[in-house]
């Protein structure tokens, strides 16, 4: 009887066929459940409305329950496609540090995983098809590994790639076409190999590179079309290597290049042209190079240049530098820094920094020019018949002492020419230094003069003083003997 009570709320529904509807008998059931009592309860009259409130409450929602069985399916997948030496979640797939010799299975890993770490393990060789399926991975470590080359078709699939960490590698060249597939790369890092060469299409058809890392590596030259697909690049980095020489057309085509560092090379020269496409250049380091001057045409285009690191090189800071050091003045006035420039010669100079060099130092430089325009054979070393200075040129008919020099067309190099050694003056001859001690010696007179005049008026009015003094001593000898001893005192004091 209870149970029909309880079940005349909920009628039974039909369907077109007649049958009961299949969530009418959940209803039922589970309100026949509630209209049960529980044995450890006591007994009495149940509460028809909190009971049924209960039993509306409590009905399962399928929706719910639906999307929890998909969540948990993908969880199952994804567990089931992991490599079982890997940490995988949705997006990353961590196999850092497990000591793996050869490539793990990534065949089944989802299309949602966009960062594969691989670094600090002992991986040798990239087979063609290691990350065949991986279509949407972004990021690709495999830094600290034994890799000492690259299959051609190692990142043939990775065309979503945008980082590719290959630090720490033995890495000893790049075939042609390495990287051909990665077109939207925007990192790349290559620091701490072996290279010690790189063809001219060993980045090619990488047009998003952004930042390139070639570090501490054993480069000794570079192709002159190296970087010529590289438009986009902002940050070049060539620190520490062995190049002794860089070609002029180098860096042609990299716009959009803001940091270089060419730091602890050999790097004797930069020649001209070599910086001439790097207008939008805001930091540049050419340190621990062996460069002893620079010209000064070859970094007048740098005009967003902000910071120069020149350090560590032997300068000498003669004529040779004169002119770059009138750019270098400049660089610092419309704010631009740069690090110091100490001098190796002359010996004079030795550990000073060029930038507190007077400029009038250099003046004897314009004397050296004009005697070197000149030309003759008495203009070296004053000495008749010796060779004429380096850097000049005399005709086939080379003109004798006191003749004209012939026209810029008709010159010619000289091959025995003598290199003329620059003496540089002393700083007493300066002119700046002149001045200012001559400022400072007539301070110092002026004071002097001040302290006699000083002297004379104390000592006159000493003098009246005294004079004053004597003239009262008679008229205070008739009260001497009332005198208190203190007044005596200081009387005699005065």
């Amino acid at each position: 009887m209870a149970e029909y009570l309880f079940l005349a709320p909920f009628p039974r529904r039909r369907l077109a066929s007649g049958r009961p509807d299949a969530r009418a008998r959940l209803e039922r059931v589970d309100a026949g459940r509630s209209d049960m009592p529980h044995p450890l309860h006591s007994a009495g009259p149940p509460d028809w409305q909190s009971q049924g409130r209960t039993s509306q409450t409590t009905t399962p929602n399928r929706p719910v329950l639906l999307c929890l069985l998909c969540v948990l399916s993908s969880l199952v997948d994804l567990t089931t496609a992991c490599p079982p030496t890997c940490l995988c979640n949705a997006t990353d797939v961590d196999c850092s540090g497990r000591g793996l010799l050869s490539m793990p299975a990534l065949t089944h890993l989802p299309v949602t995983a966009h960062t594969l770490l691989l670094p600090n393990n002992h991986l040798s060789s990239l087979g063609p098809g290691s990350f065949a399926n991986l279509t949407s991975l972004e990021r690709l470590d495999l830094s600290n590994n034994h890799l000492s080359s690259l299959g051609p078709g190692s990142f043939a699939h990775l065309t979503s790639l945008e980082r590719l960490d290959l630090s720490n590698n033995h890495l000893s060249s790049l075939g042609p076409g390495s990287f051909a597939h990665l077109t939207s790369l925007e990192r790349l890092d290559l620091s701490n190999n072996h290279l010690s060469s790189l063809g001219p299409g060993s980045f090619a058809n990488l047009t998003s590179l952004e930042r390139l890392d070639l570090s501490n590596n054993y480069l000794d030259n570079l192709p002159p079309v190296l970087f010529k697909d590289l438009g986009n690049l902002s940050d070049l980095t060539l620190h520490n290597n062995s190049l002794r020489a860089l070609d002029r057309d180098l860096f042609q085509g990299l716009v959009g290049l803001r940091k270089l560092d060419v730091s602890l090379n050999g790097l004797s020269d930069i020649p001209l042209g070599l910086l001439d496409e790097l207008q939008g250049l805001t930091w540049l380091s050419v340190a621990g190079n062996r460069l002893h001057a620079l010209e000064r045409a070859a970094f007048e285009p740098l005009a967003n240049l902000q910071s120069l690191q020149l350090g560590a090189n032997p300068w000498e800071c003669d004529c040779n530098l004169r002119d770059f050091k009138h750019w270098m003045e400049w660089l610092l006035y419309r704010g631009g820094k740069v690090d110091g420039v100490e001098c190796t010669l002359p010996k004079d100079l030795r550990g000073r920094d060029i930038r507190g060099v007077p400029v009038e130092m250099f003046n004897y430089c314009l004397q050296l020019d004009d005697e070197n325009r000149g030309g003759g054979g008495t203009r070296s070393g004053g000495k008749e018949g010796s060779s004429p200075p380096c850097g000049r040129t005399t005709g086939p008919g080379a003109p004798t002492s006191g003749s004209e020099v012939p026209p810029a067309g008709d010159l010619v190099p000289v091959p025995d020419c003598v290199r003329r050694r620059y003496q540089p003056v002393s700083v007493r001859r300066a002119i700046g230094t002149v001045v200012i001690a001559g400022v400072v010696c007539g301070i110092v007179c002026i004071m002097m003069v001040g302290a006699a005049a000083y002297g004379c008026i104390y000592a006159s009015l000493m003098a009246k003083y005294q004079r004053e003094l004597k003239k009262r001593q008679p008229l205070m000898g008739d009260g001497e003997g009332d005198a208190d001893p203190e007044d005596k005192q200081i009387s005699s004091v005065a």
